[in-house]
C-alpha cells in the first residue's frame, strides 16, 4: 500500500471508496470508507449501453439515508423526480422521449447522520 502525507485526494472516480489511515509513525491503522458524488454531464439514449441514463453517482444508501432528485426543463418545470439512489432517467417524460437539450437538477441528499447536501446543476440529453 502507498502511503501519502496529503489529507486530500484528486481525479478521484466517483462512487464508494476505502481509504486507510495511518498515523506518521506507520502505527494505528485505520480503514474509513466514504462516496465520492457527481453525475454525467450528458447523456446520449441511443441504446449503444454507454450513457443510456442519467443519475447521480455514488450515492448509496449506505452513507445517505435519503436522496431525492428533481430534474427541469429549460423553463423550469419538473420533469421527472426520483426518490431513490438505485433509480436512474430514461429521458422519457408522460411516456414520450424528450428533445435533445440542455437539463437542469436538483438533488437533495440526507446523511445517515441527518446533514444535508443541496446540488444544483445542469447536463446535457444527446440524440446521435
Amino acid at each position: 500500500m502507498d502511503f501519502r502525507t496529503k489529507h486530500f485526494f484528486e481525479s478521484v472516480y466517483l462512487g464508494v471508496h476505502t481509504v486507510f489511515i495511518r498515523d506518521k509513525r506507520g502505527c494505528d491503522l485505520k480503514e474509513i470508507e466514504g462516496s465520492v458524488i457527481g453525475y454525467p454531464k450528458f447523456f446520449t439514449l441511443n441504446n449503444d449501453g454507454q450513457n443510456d441514463t442519467w443519475k447521480v453517482l455514488g450515492v448509496t444508501n449506505e452513507f445517505y439515508s435519503n436522496a431525492v432528485m428533481h430534474i427541469f426543463d429549460r423553463f423550469g418545470k419538473i420533469i421527472m423526480k426520483i426518490d431513490s439512489s438505485l433509480d436512474n432517467w430514461n429521458g422519457m417524460y408522460n411516456g414520450e422521449l424528450l428533445q435533445a437539450n440542455d437539463y437542469c437538477f436538483s438533488s437533495e441528499l440526507i446523511d445517515t447522520q441527518g446533514v444535508v447536501s443541496v446540488k444544483n446543476d445542469y447536463f446535457s440529453l444527446i440524440r446521435r
